[in-house]
């Protein structure tokens, strides 16, 4: 798409972008673990 749009991206922002990505994916992983956790342990659920 950036290609076609003719755009020129610098690579700090590729870079940006990847520890965007892993950032996120660890952030999310680790509440995703806590919530398993919480349902083994059988913490009451707050909505």
């Amino acid at each position: 798409m950036l290609k076609e749009t003719n755009c020129k991206s610098e690579k700090r922002s590729k870079f940006a972008f990847i520890g965007y990505v892993l950032v996120y994916a660890f952030i999310l992983a680790l509440f995703c673990l806590i919530g398993y956790i919480s349902k083994i342990i059988n913490f009451k659920k707050e909505w």
